[in-house]
């Protein structure tokens, strides 16, 4: 279900983001309008995305809720427009693998990449991030779907 897990050293990246702190159920309703108000602020700034969409989870999500930022990265920092603001995305370790399929599988994707960290005997940190880098804009076939998932370090 996903590749064999690397750690890897992240350098520091300026994000432009819109925070959502939402119980789990309400993911999938807000995501999509989230990405539509960070383009939009994105092209009104003449800021090009230099990543692929992601979910920065600040915190480890629980059974009930997420807080994450969905956001890019990007060359300098946004002005703040509505919902958007600038944030950044922290250097350091993370273990890094990729899952390959429908959204729906990425909690087991999470929990083999879990399990593979503590059977190493690694530390795991609070954040997560999922970056998409291919999705249902570029194939209608899910099971071609990537989703590059990365567990900060302690």
């Amino acid at each position: 279900m996903i590749d064999t897990p690397q750690i890897v050293k992240t350098e520091a990246a300026i994000t432009a983001v819109i925070h959502l702190a939402v119980p789990r159920i309400e993911m999938q309703k807000v995501f999509g309008p989230a990405v539509h108000d960070l383009m939009v602020a994105l092209a009104k700034q003449r800021l090009k995305p230099a990543s692929r969409i992601f979910a920065h989870h600040l915190r480890r999500p629980t059974a009930e809720s997420f807080d994450f930022e969905v956001g890019v990265v990007v060359a300098h920092a946004p002005e703040a427009d509505g919902r958007v603001h600038a944030s950044m995305l922290h250097a350091g370790e993370v273990a890094r693998t990729l899952y390959r399929g429908p959204y729906e599988g990425l909690p087991a994707g999470w929990g083999e990449l879990r399990s593979w960290l503590e059977a190493s005997g690694r530390k795991m940190g609070d954040q997560l991030l999922e970056v998409y880098r291919k999705g249902p804009a570029d194939s209608a076939d899910p099971t071609t779907w990537e989703t590059q998932l990365n567990q900060t370090l302690a």
